[in-house]
């Protein structure tokens, strides 16, 4: 979730929408944020198909 700075896909997002400094930060964080708790269910389903 912390990978901002050092994220080369982070940089080319920020620079193609044109988004800078906090709104960049802000709207990454909201995004990687979803996408980390919508993967959790995802998670569970497969520990019980798999597990």
């Amino acid at each position: 979730m912390t990978s901002y700075f050092n994220d080369s896909y982070f940089w080319v997002v920020t620079r193609f929408t044109g988004l800078e400094g906090t709104a960049a930060l802000k709207g990454w964080s909201g995004i990687t944020t979803v996408v980390w708790i919508a993967s959790l269910p995802l998670l569970l389903i497969a520990d019980l198909v798999l597990g």
